[in-house]
């Protein structure tokens, strides 16, 4: 049975360019629901050991996934002392406008072996892969978690990426 790989880019272009480097040209395209700019690029590719010939998914996001607000309490700045505010509680969640791209790697995790997070290589780019791979194992708890280390998108960097995943 071949595995399913799930790669998730940091932006919709990284994503596109990224799957036309490992497919060669064969993709298959689909959008998801909840956002007009993340699509679903399906292909072939064979990884090094120990994943060998897959079947990748390849999508992103559009940034951060999460936004952070305070509790409903304090969401209103007339309704408590300023002072209050140092605090209260901070509530993390999936920004509303991105519950689709949230939806879209869970599902996608559900069936697959691994993930493979194409984020920068940046401090912004880790933290949207952390993420990234809490949705993914909200869909999978049992995904395999791997991490693209690329400063380029020349196709020869994108394949020594592919082929040299680090674990996260």
């Amino acid at each position: 049975m071949v595995s399913k790989i799930l790669c998730v880019a940091e932006k919709p272009a990284i994503a596109k360019l990224v799957a036309q480097h490992l497919s060669g040209g064969r993709i298959r395209t689909s959008g998801i629901e909840g956002s007009q700019y993340v699509k679903n690029y399906e292909f072939d590719f064979t990884f090094g050991p120990p994943w060998g010939s897959c079947s990748v998914v390849m999508t992103s996001v559009l940034g951060h996934l999460t936004a952070s607000d305070f509790e409903p309490r304090y969401r209103n700045w007339n309704s408590c002392n300023p002072s209050q505010l140092f605090a209260a509680s901070v509530i993390i969640a999936v920004d509303k406008e991105k519950l689709g791209i949230a939806q879209n790697i869970k599902r996608q995790a559900r069936n697959s072996r691994a993930l493979f997070i194409w984020t920068d290589c940046d401090r912004e780019g880790e933290h949207i892969g952390s993420e990234v791979r809490d949705q993914a194992v909200l869909g999978n708890p049992s995904i395999e978690i791997k991490r693209a280390k690329f400063s380029n998108t020349e196709r020869t960097h994108v394949l020594q990426a592919a082929r040299r995943p680090n674990k996260t």
